[in-house]
């Protein structure tokens, strides 16, 4: 009768520790997934920060353009000949290239058609600290139609 209950314990006790040294492996895999997603989850934080950042950034330099294009609206008129600035009328930005007349028209004359039209590429850049522009650069390509 010991026999028997020693053997019976014996099979339990090994029995037992074989079910915890499959759940101490257990553990082990789930914490190392653990441990692979919190990195997954710190360089997806990392690369979103980044993004934000690029995001204020091009924002930022967005509105410094339109804030530019409104400023220009009363210096260059939409009608070369024209001679009054009326305030500004609000259009949806549309980036586009600049045309000028290659023949400037004459307040005294009216105001022909050019035959030929010139296209250019302006590149403003301003540094702006507090609020203030420090220092403006313009950089005009001209390109052939």
């Amino acid at each position: 009768m010991r026999n028997s209950l020693e053997s019976t314990l014996a099979e339990t006790e090994a029995r037992y520790s074989s079910q915890l040294g499959q759940m101490q492996c257990l553990i082990t895999n789930v914490e190392s997934q653990l441990a692979e997603i919190r990195c997954d989850l710190e360089r997806q934080n990392h690369e979103y920060q980044v993004l934000l950042d690029v995001k204020a950034r091009l924002e930022s330099e967005i509105a410094t353009y339109r804030r530019l294009l409104e400023g220009e609206d009363c210096k260059l008129p939409a009608h070369p000949c024209s001679t009054d600035c009326k305030p500004p009328v609000r259009v949806p930005f549309v980036p586009s290239t600049s045309c000028t007349p290659a023949v400037p028209c004459t307040p005294a004359g009216p105001c022909t058609p050019a035959s030929q039209v010139s296209t250019q590429i302006r590149t403003i850049t301003e540094e702006i600290r507090d609020g203030r522009v420090i220092s403006s650069r313009e950089h005009v390509v001209p390109r052939a139609v």
